[in-house]
């Protein structure tokens, strides 16, 4: 199930995901990688459309006005890094965690959703064993024979 940010619970759930994910020992250490987390939250509750490579680059980074992503690649570079720290997060320190908040490639605004229970595959049938081969003797007469 995929959450639409707009309620005020909704809001509260995913600004706590958020927290978490910056006070984990996955992103410890990495001020660049939360700073960018934050932002793309902020910008997901307000304007998730908005969000673009040279605005992250001139109020996240510090790069100047006249920022070509063409030239520089830190955007982009950051959000793979983001991105990766999110599915490492998910899967060890946060692997209980009911909630995900993920980073979807192609896109700069953060989704959060529930997290599919893990199913149990369904128990294999026993199988029948297979039947034990017969055995037949070959009788032979008392002839004694060729």
């Amino acid at each position: 199930m995929l959450v639409t940010v707009v309620s005020l619970e909704s809001r509260s759930l995913f600004l706590v995901q958020v927290d978490k994910l910056v006070s984990s020992s996955v992103l410890k250490g990495s001020e660049s990688l939360c700073a960018l987390l934050h932002y793309l939250a902020e910008r997901t509750l307000d304007h998730p459309a908005m969000i673009k490579e040279h605005q992250i680059a001139t109020e996240v980074f510090g790069r100047s006005v006249g920022f070509d992503p063409r030239l520089d690649a830190t955007v982009r570079v950051q959000t793979s890094r983001l991105r990766a720290k999110l599915v490492e997060y998910y899967a060890v320190e946060g692997a209980g965690d009911q909630w995900i908040v993920e980073l979807p490639k192609g896109s700069y605004a953060l989704t959060l959703h529930a997290r599919a229970s893990v199913e149990s595959p369904a128990p294999i049938p026993p199988t029948d064993p297979p039947a034990p081969a017969t055995f037949q003797p070959v009788h032979t007469s008392g002839t004694g024979g060729a």
